[in-house]
């Protein structure tokens, strides 16, 4: 009698793991794409450390991302989410970023085309 209570407990609590599991990878579907693309072009070695926003203006050597003003390194990588090399110049306002800060400079940004 207590095998079979054992074996339905342990059932249900691996039942509840994989939900939960599931249900927790669903949730980062979204932010996973552009940063998985990212991966596999080669663009960096880690994923870590990307923030997101929107370019709400620009300067000179420095780009507006939500608001704040972020000095851009002269050696910074441009690109967009499919690996192709970029232009500061050419990224608008409003579009969609992914950047990474090496002592609050940017050093790598990605454009996130809209799909």
């Amino acid at each position: 009698m207590k095998r079979n209570k054992l074996r339905s407990g342990h059932w249900k609590g691996s039942a509840i793991s994989v939900g939960v599991g599931v249900l927790l990878s669903m949730s980062s579907l979204d932010c996973i794409g552009p940063i998985q693309s990212m991966a596999e072009t080669g663009s960096h070695e880690s994923t870590g450390g990307y923030q997101s926003g929107h370019v709400t203006g620009k300067s000179g050597d420095s780009i507006q991302i939500n608001q704040r003003t972020y000095p851009v390194a002269k050696d910074a990588t441009v690109k967009d989410d499919e690996g192709r090399p970029r232009e500061l110049k050419d990224i608008k306002e409003g579009a969609e970023v992914l950047f990474h800060l090496k002592r609050d400079t940017i050093d790598q940004l990605v454009v996130v085309l809209p799909k």
